[in-house]
């Protein structure tokens, strides 16, 4: 044998001992990982559960985890341990927390814990970088974290069916996300930098306690849907133009008086939800949206265009024929028995609702084109006066004034807002 073959064998040696060191190494993750998800089923006596049933493994690693619907009570810490999983799904369940351990996951793209007990989300989970779909739908969640801002992949956020009281600003640093669901909360503000997720596409507010939006709404120049039907809406601002791209625009059930004059801007809109409102008119630029009135294919109403239960009785005739042509049940659906008990002014706008924190204090919302002392004043049905509030305001813009009212006071219907030589009387709506 020549000295210089002494080597070679040597070589196929070495490499033969570092694949079989490589196959065991991975037969050991693989094992880990199967046995940190049997730890899981075992910690909720799901015994009989098979771990390749739930788990699905790459390279010996698991990379989907699918726990939906198992009665889980806890899930351990251990799952930090499953550094591979790339979506998890834990949905249906009756989980209270989420463990620290999750902020491990940081290749985790898809997480889906909805119709759970969650009462908190860990700090953690800013680290999940690559999240892109997180789902927290009907759980009982108060607060967000502000590291959810830290979430930089994210594109959908859903967070419907809690008791947030409101999104915290840090989430505007998501200018990624394209769906913010957060409907059927007691979301009560927006934060001003909502104006900063410049990806959103779809903004689903749905029955919440929203009494005013950010005026810079108008940045989500990519924004196409837009749900804020039962909220507490009683103005909307000024400048909508950014919003040329909206195709669908539900405002019903709210206390909206009046609509601004830049709603004429909205030139995409296809649909357009008014209805149970308190509008009196709506502005001439309204008319020059061309926004269809069909029927589905069953032959049943579908209302691209609702304006009923209003009270829209004597407006432009531009805006009538308009209204004919979308809306042609239009005239039969406003409330014209009684007059508006209020007038109209370019200066003054009230909104009101009714703080559920402070059971004897009414929050009024109100915008104002000029300076000047603000008078608040809360109304019993037949005109007396329970509470009156004031404020001076040295210059132009949007205000909020609470009202201290008797621990006894009860049936306030009307709030009046009045400058010197305005006013605008407003019905109270639950």
């Amino acid at each position: 044998m020549n000295s210089h073959e002494i080597p070679l064998v040597s070589y196929h040696t070495r490499f033969l001992i570092f694949c079989i060191t490589v196959s065991l190494a991975s037969a050991t993750l693989s094992a880990d990982d199967k046995s940190v998800i049997r730890s899981i089923l075992d910690s909720n006596n799901l015994h009989s559960i098979q771990v390749d049933d739930v788990a699905t493994f790459e390279n010996n690693r698991a990379t989907r985890l699918n726990l939906a619907g198992r009665n889980l009570t806890v899930l351990p810490e251990k799952i930090g341990q499953l550094t591979e999983l790339k979506l998890l799904i834990i949905d249906n369940n009756y989980l209270t927390r989420l463990p620290d351990s999750i902020q491990q996951l940081t290749k985790l793209t898809g997480l889906f814990a909805y119709s759970n007990d969650i009462g908190s989300i860990p700090g953690g989970i800013g680290k999940l970088t690559n999240l892109t779909e997180l789902n927290l739908n009907d759980n009982k969640i108060a607060a967000l974290p502000n590291a959810m801002g830290e979430l930089s992949s994210l594109k959908s956020l859903y967070l419907d069916d809690n008791i947030l009281s409101n999104i915290p600003e840090a989430l505007g640093k998501l200018t990624q996300l394209e769906i913010l669901s957060a409907s059927k909360n007691i979301i009560a503000t927006l934060p001003v930098s909502l104006s900063q997720m410049t990806g959103l596409r779809t903004l689903l507010l749905e029955q919440n306690r929203i009494a005013r939006l950010p005026s810079q709404i108008d940045e989500l120049t990519k924004l196409l849907e837009l749900n804020l039907n039962k909220n507490r809406l009683y103005f909307l601002p000024d400048d909508l133009n950014g919003l040329s791209q909206l195709k669908r625009c539900m405002l019903s059930n709210n206390g909206l008086t009046e609509l601004p004059e830049s709603f004429g801007t909205l030139t995409s809109l296809e649909k357009l939800w008014l209805n149970n409102n308190e509008l009196a008119d709506l502005p001439e630029s309204i008319a020059d949206l061309d926004i269809s009135y069909q029927r589905t294919p069953s032959d049943q109403k579908e209302y691209w265009l609702d304006v009923s239960v209003n009270r829209i009785c004597n407006t432009t005739s531009k805006v009538t024929r308009w209204l004919d042509v979308h809306d042609p049940d239009w005239t039969n659906t406003q409330d014209c028995s009684q007059p508006v008990r209020r007038r109209r002014i370019a200066d003054l706008n009230a909104g009101i609702h009714i703080v559920s924190h402070e059971p004897h204090i009414l929050e009024v919302h109100y915008r104002l084109s000029a300076a000047g002392q603000v008078r608040v004043s809360a109304f019993r049905p037949h005109g007396a006066v329970v509470a009156v509030a004031r404020a001076l305001h040295s210059s132009p813009g949007s205000y909020s004034l609470k009202v201290p009212q008797a621990s006894g006071a009860k049936a306030i219907t009307y709030v009046k807002v009045s400058l010197p030589g305005n006013e605008i009387i407003t019905r109270l709506v639950p």
